[in-house]
């Protein structure tokens, strides 16, 4: 199992930390999303692929920006 980090901008809300949760569960390969709002970051896991862009584009697509921590 791979563990990647994100911090994410623009969450300000439980609503936000759900959209970014099944943001990343939708990708292939992850099997388990932590978000933690208080310090606006994802912790990611499962057999991830090693192209972080494909995170870091599914949370765009939902109004976040992020970069790999």
């Amino acid at each position: 199992m791979t563990n990647l980090l994100l911090k994410v901008d623009g969450m300000t809300c439980q609503k936000c930390v759900n959209h970014v949760t099944h943001a990343l569960q939708a990708v292939s390969g992850v099997e388990q999303v932590d978000v933690d709002l208080s310090k606006g970051e994802a912790l990611i896991k499962g057999t991830l692929s090693p192209d972080s862009s494909i995170f870091l584009n599914a949370l765009a697509e939902e109004g976040y920006t992020a970069k790999v921590i």
